[in-house]
């Protein structure tokens, strides 16, 4: 079971892959862009999918609003706790289709994340919890953890989600950032 929800979130394009942000929060307005080769250990054709990754980050420096979009649109708070600190939480819902059959509820996934580092490196353990509302038990529990090396223009991640005991997602990502990144 919790193989088959792993597949039909990454598919839906619900499960943020990449994190590709650091512990500072940002202080005015900046971009990232760039992608995410993800290891899919659910496909036999295409073992490895590229996903495009675009964000927008605007905050004061201590407290960060940011949207993500990875297949999925992820709307998310980042909070910096101490230096090199940083609580993150988000919800990422998927993107319109009229192919998609959502007749018991849309996917939805909130995660729970720290991060942690700072001078150019930093690691995310995460959670998520993904679902379908409406649908009793189409819902369980991803684990994910991340690292980065940054720069100011530059940030490249490897990152790893588990759902459970039907194997690991295996991600290498890297984007441009633009404007005022941390």
């Amino acid at each position: 079971m919790w193989r088959w929800i792993a597949l039909v979130l990454l598919l839906s394009g619900c499960v943020p892959v990449a994190t590709l942000r650091t512990p500072e929060a940002a202080k005015d307005p900046s971009f990232t862009v760039g992608a995410s080769l993800v290891i899919n250990p659910f496909a036999n054709q295409y073992p490895v999918v590229p996903l495009p990754y675009l964000a927008y980050a605007g905050g004061n420096g201590t407290f960060e609003w940011n949207l993500g979009l990875q297949w999925g649109l992820r709307g998310g708070v980042k909070w910096a706790l101490a230096p090199g600190t940083a609580l993150d939480v988000g919800l990422t819902l998927p993107p319109p289709s009229p192919d998609a059959d959502w007749s018991q509820g849309v996917p939805v996934v909130a995660d729970l994340g720290l991060l942690l580092g700072g001078g150019g490196t930093y690691v995310s353990p995460r959670v998520y919890w993904v679902g379908v509302p409406g649908l009793g038990d189409g819902q369980g529990w991803l684990f994910g953890l991340s690292a980065g090396l940054y720069e100011r223009e530059r940030i490249g991640e490897v990152g790893v989600l588990w759902a459970g005991g039907s194997g690991l997602i295996l991600n290498l990502s890297g984007a441009w950032r633009f404007g005022s990144a941390p």
